[in-house]
């Protein structure tokens, strides 16, 4: 149940007064009334105590109801006057009343008692509830203004005037596209879509002339009917947010330069280093040392070529993997052109990019891996063939739950690389090789959470790497 209505009731008339307090009674209106008779006793009560409403007489022994309007400003006051004394009412009301009764002598006015406390308290909670609105409006850093439905301005905020430099008196009546120097927000003015919001950025302009880069964020105010009645715009000012943009910009492009240009250094520091393998094998009469080199030469080629990768790639730290996996593989099989009558064969999934620190031992790998088919799988020439695929595929259930656990992804990169070549000896055992490109393969594996396995098929070998893989 709602609390009663608070109403201070200001009558010198006794017998009014007593009309007035039987009718709320036997009407039984949920008002609990304070009456005085004395204008300076209702001003000390409507100064200590909290009304929702006043009921005043306009004439009383020491004052008229102006003295108490000018005391009691957020309560509604209500004039009650003689009959034919409207004029008066209309008076008081200019100066603040919120309505007004004509006294008569049947007494039907106080029929309107009900009628005419509720529209002045909803009148009042109405003109609070704007008074807060505005003083929010007023209050907030970005600009507002508002605009009615022709496009001219009805309104500005304190910030507004910070913003544009324009004082309300000179901008309220104002067209909104005087402050736009684009089109675009002067369109959006003037095609409004019922109720929608819009945020869009331009350039706006100040009172001086200036240019500034702004947020816009607009909100439509329509009827019941969905007829616009006005639009709510906020503006932010954006220039610190560009320059700081471009800053970032700028930076951005000095290391994205910078990072190229160490990915340049590094491929050429690893080219030469390869060169100068390859032009020590030359000189080496012992096979088996030459051979050693041209390893370690690959090795180091295959992550030179990483960084020529990174190096013409638009995305810096990652690469995509299946031109990589090529080049790789052309370029080992030039290196053992002596092995002749050996064809390869690729199957390579060519949506495959991969992070720099993945994409380097999977390229040591892999430069292991064709090396030992091309140089232990035809020892002695083809013909015969080498088959290489690269992919990602979902592991199983078992790997899915050991992967979760350890917290790694749940797809897997393959690496398979087959021959139809000698084989592996009857007696081979990957776990006791001694071999450096085995063990190699075991120790990248294990870096990047993943396993290997060796096969020996019905003609020549077969080994699969699997790792883990976002």
């Amino acid at each position: 149940m709602d609390s009663p209505l608070k109403i201070l009731l200001l009558e010198d008339d006794p017998v009014d007064r007593e009309t007035f307090e039987q009718f709320i009674e036997t009407n039984d209106l949920p008002y609990e009334v304070v009456a005085t008779s004395s204008m300076g006793n209702a001003v000390q009560l409507a100064l200590q105590n909290s009304y929702d409403i006043i009921i005043a007489d306009y004439v009383l022994d020491d004052g008229t109801v102006l003295d108490l309007l000018k005391s009691v400003e957020s309560t509604p006051v209500i004039i009650a006057t003689a009959s034919g004394d409207e004029e008066t009412a209309v008076k008081a009301m200019k100066a603040g009343a919120y309505d007004y009764l004509i006294k008569d002598q049947e007494l039907n006015y106080l029929r309107m008692i009900p009628v005419t406390v509720d529209r002045a308290v909803a009148q009042n909670r109405a003109r609070r509830q704007a008074r807060m609105l505005d003083h929010a409006l007023m209050s907030i850093h970005d600009a507002v203004f508002i605009t009615d439905e022709h496009g001219r301005i009805v309104f500005v905020n304190a910030a507004f005037e910070d913003m544009y430099g324009y004082t309300p008196q000179e901008i309220l009546g104002s067209e909104a596209r005087v402050l736009c120097l684009d089109q675009d927000m002067c369109h959006l003015a003037s095609a409004p879509e019922g109720g929608a919001e819009h945020a869009l950025e331009c350039i706006h302009c100040r009172k001086d002339g200036e240019h500034f880069p702004v947020a816009v964020t607009r909100s439509d105010l329509g009827d019941d009917l969905g007829k616009e009645q006005a639009v709510v715009w906020v503006v932010r000012d954006i220039t610190s947010w560009k320059r700081t943009e471009e800053q970032l910009r700028h930076s951005l492009r000095e290391k994205e330069v910078l990072l190229r240009e160490v990915h340049h250094r590094v491929k050429n520091n690893l080219q030469v280093v390869s060169s100068m393998l390859n032009l020590q094998a030359g000189f080496v009469q012992d096979e088996q040392t030459a051979d050693a080199l041209r390893d370690s030469q690959n090795r180091v080629k295959s992550m030179a070529l990483i960084h020529e990768r990174l190096y013409h790639s638009e995305f810096l730290t990652r690469i995509d993997f299946a031109k990589y996996v090529r080049s790789l593989a052309e370029h080992i099989k030039s290196t053992y052109h002596r092995v002749g009558g050996v064809e390869m064969e690729l199957g390579i999934d060519e949506s495959l990019q991969l992070e720099v620190d993945v994409a380097i031992p999977c390229g040591l790998m892999l430069n292991e891996l064709i090396t030992n088919a091309f140089k232990h799988g035809f020892p002695g020439g083809g013909p015969g063939g080498v088959r290489i695929s690269v992919g990602v595929e979902p592991a199983d259930e078992a790997q899915t739950v050991r992967l979760a656990q350890s917290g790694n992804a749940s797809r897997r990169m393959r690496l398979v690389v087959a021959d139809d070549g000698a084989g592996f000896p009857e007696d081979f055992s990957a776990q006791a090789s001694e071999t450096l490109g085995l063990q190699l393969v075991d120790m990248l594996a294990q870096q990047l959470h993943g396993s290997y396995t060796v096969e020996r098929v019905e003609s020549g070998a077969r080994i699969s790497v699997s790792i883990p893989v976002e």
